[in-house]
């Protein structure tokens, strides 16, 4: 199995991100077989996904590949589902419209007030020991909270297995506050979402989607993007690889960072394929880290 990238569902069934135009069921359908044959077989959904929970649980039963898929799936900690026979029933509801009997990991999906995230982790314990999730893991944390739910967990004999951020080429926030190094000394993996910045590290010119996709492309990211895209641009062409994206990927990889991808057709897989065939050098990897700290000003 390949575990260096996780795919993502986010976009699956969104008219904002062109679904029925752009891709269709039938590419999602092509490219989640080319998935599975390649072996890449993560795959993060959410509860509040919709479509994409949707399509994706279709796609499980479709294929009957149910025991070769490791799902991550999101839970929003809203209010009204602390009681615990609530938070309960709203997961094994969606571990059984995937069509599966358990799932791989359960994050919770940001912190919201008013409770404290640990406490939201510490009612995932109860799903672990009934096997319906194999890890507890938490999403949108900064470092302080991530090791709170941490601490938390080994009040139980567990420990946090992630913590889902968005992480990028523009968006370096978690080598800044030091997550990096205090997910490594306690065994945390970090997934990243938005690897590719809704598109803008892929070379994506037509600011009006980005500007609509999320807050935090900002008109400073789309009107001075150019030197870090020329940097990436020249990296590829030394390495001969197919696109700009797998060296924004590969930079994300290398920082022993998994990344989440959305991915909506068949040839996508094959340019993941290819990032376990080249590496950035030390000298590639210091020049992309300094252009990145000029987001952070």
């Amino acid at each position: 199995m390949n575990s260096e990238i996780m795919i993502g569902t986010w976009a699956w069934g969104n008219k904002k991100w062109n679904y029925g135009t752009n891709f269709t069921k039938e590419n999602l359908d092509e490219m989640f077989l080319e998935a599975i044959q390649k072996g890449f077989l993560s795959f993060d959904t959410a509860i509040g996904y919709r479509d994409g929970k949707r399509i994706l649980g279709e796609l499980i039963k479709r294929h009957n590949v149910h025991n070769k898929v490791e799902i991550a799936s999101k839970i929003m900690p809203y209010p009204w589902r602390y009681n615990p026979k609530i938070f309960e029933s709203v997961v094994k509801r969606h571990i059984t419209d995937l069509g599966l009997t358990k799932i791989f990991l359960l994050q919770i999906h940001r912190p919201l007030p008013p409770f404290p995230i640990e406490s939201w982790v510490e009612k995932c314990v109860r799903l672990k020991e009934e096997g319906l999730i194999e890890h507890i893991g938490i999403s949108n944390c900064n470092t302080e909270e991530m090791l709170r739910a941490h601490e938390k967990l080994k009040d139980h004999g567990l420990e946090l297995y992630s913590n889902q951020i968005q992480f990028n080429l523009v968006n370096p926030n978690a080598d800044a506050d030091g997550m990096r190094d205090a997910a490594n000394n306690n065994g945390i993996k970090l997934y990243a979402y938005s690897p590719l910045a809704s598109g803008l590290l892929s070379g994506y010119r037509n600011t009006r989607p980005l500007e609509k996709s999320r807050k935090n492309i900002t008109l400073k990211h789309i009107t001075q993007v150019e030197p870090l895209l020329d940097l990436m641009e020249n990296i590829r062409e030394k390495h001969n690889v197919k696109s700009i994206e797998q060296v924004a990927l590969k930079w994300i990889m290398q920082k022993g960072i998994v990344p989440i991808v959305g991915t909506k057709k068949s040839e996508h897989i094959n340019s993941y394929k290819q990032l376990a065939l080249w590496e950035l050098d030390t000298d590639e990897m210091e020049r992309l880290n300094k252009i990145s700290l000029y987001w952070l000003s």
